[in-house]
């Protein structure tokens, strides 16, 4: 009886040991998913306007009034749009600058698999991420000191696309604007292979022709799908650079 008692209270011991261990661990666990939240949702609150398309870059009702043709002669020349004039200030304390990761909680964890299953690429990321974000020089050490001559032809860049996440095709072409020499940049162009994403539709060909210099952004649409190479092609028959 008494063995059987000190059994008991053994056991009864080592259990209200063990919950109590838990209880700590599981609090500290809880509070760092907590402040993770918090980072989260304060993160998403104050950029998630200049990451979405569908807002106006919480910059007011911008639209940019220039030419293609100024943007590249006028040195300096401001447009307007406070992601291509400000670039180079970023704040790199915010998510996706200079390659910081992007952090999620656990709730949303349990949303991304959805949502890749779905766009194949965490979209919630992708709009958390500035749309003008700076990015480390990737150059070998080799290539820093390398001078390329000022006077070369001017480029086109033909970017075709399908069903891309929209602050994921409109942060590539911030990027080619940018991170390239203006005088060089002939035009970009996006040629569209027939995307069925709503957000690709009017949204896109409004911020298009709002938020970019006139004729620097040009979309080109097809009428049904016909892949990456016919449609990367139909880009450079309308393309003017050299």
């Amino acid at each position: 009886m008494k063995l059987r008692t000190r059994y008991l209270g053994g056991s009864l011991f080592f259990c209200v040991l063990f919950l109590t261990t838990q209880f700590y661990l599981l609090s500290g666990r809880y509070q760092s998913i907590f402040r993770k939240i918090i980072n989260i949702r304060g993160t998403y609150e104050h950029y998630s306007k200049s990451s979405n398309i569908n807002d106006d870059l919480s910059f007011g009702n911008i639209t940019v009034s220039i030419t293609a043709e100024q943007f590249r002669l006028i040195p300096n020349i401001r447009t307007g749009n406070p992601l291509i004039d400000e670039y180079g200030d970023n704040d790199l304390n915010r998510l996706g600058e200079n390659g910081r990761a992007v952090m999620s909680t656990e709730k949303e964890q349990l949303n991304i698999s959805d949502i890749l299953e779905k766009y194949r690429l965490n979209i919630i990321a992708s709009d958390l991420v500035p749309l003008n974000r700076m990015v480390p020089d990737s150059r070998p050490p080799g290539c820093k000191n390398i001078i390329y001559s000022n006077d070369l032809p001017k480029t086109s860049i033909i970017i075709p696309f399908y069903d891309e996440w929209p602050s994921i095709l409109i942060r590539t072409v911030y990027s080619i604007i940018n991170r390239t020499p203006r005088h060089l940049l002939q035009e970009i162009i996006l040629v569209d292979d027939y995307s069925q994403f709503v957000e690709l539709k009017s949204l896109l060909d409004n911020y298009i022709s709002k938020k970019f210099p006139k004729g620097l952004v040009k979309l080109i649409r097809n009428p049904t799908r016909e892949g990456l190479i016919k449609a990367r092609i139909k880009g450079w028959k309308q393309s003017t650079g050299r």
